[in-house]
């Protein structure tokens, strides 16, 4: 791995793969990944924030990684508040008649937290191509 990586470093060894071996990646439908998921908001916000910084050193390293901009992740917490606007209110008289369950409830808010945490990942390391 590499020492400077703080977030990455799985991409890192892939992308070395792919340039430096004739290892080819395959996608496997029945494999099976253990994660690390956060148990908490300011968890998932700053692990996405983490991740942000690791697509940017990334980036450093393989300038042909397709890297979001400012303005693709400012759109994506845009797209991702108006999910939450949009489905909240249905979504809790769904969750009140207890058609769905409080995960799906709160989905969408996850994922503006996610958005959030990379665009302000993004924002305070400015290397915008």
């Amino acid at each position: 791995f590499n020492p400077y990586l703080y977030s990455g470093g799985d991409a890192d060894i892939s992308w070395r793969m792919q340039k430096q071996t004739e290892f080819k990646i395959k996608f496997i439908p029945g494999a099976i990944v253990y994660h690390k998921h956060r148990i908490d908001i300011i968890g998932l916000y700053k692990q996405s924030k983490r991740y942000e910084y690791g697509q940017l050193l990334l980036h450093k390293i393989y300038p042909d990684l397709k890297l979001a901009t400012v303005k693709e992740r400012r759109a994506e917490v845009l797209n991702a508040t108006y999910a939450v606007l949009r489905w909240f209110p249905g979504g809790i008289i769904k969750f009140t008649n207890k058609t769905i369950d409080r995960t799906t409830l709160f989905y969408n808010f996850f994922v503006f937290i996610y958005c959030l945490g990379t665009y302000r990942g993004r924002i305070s390391k400015i290397d915008d191509r």
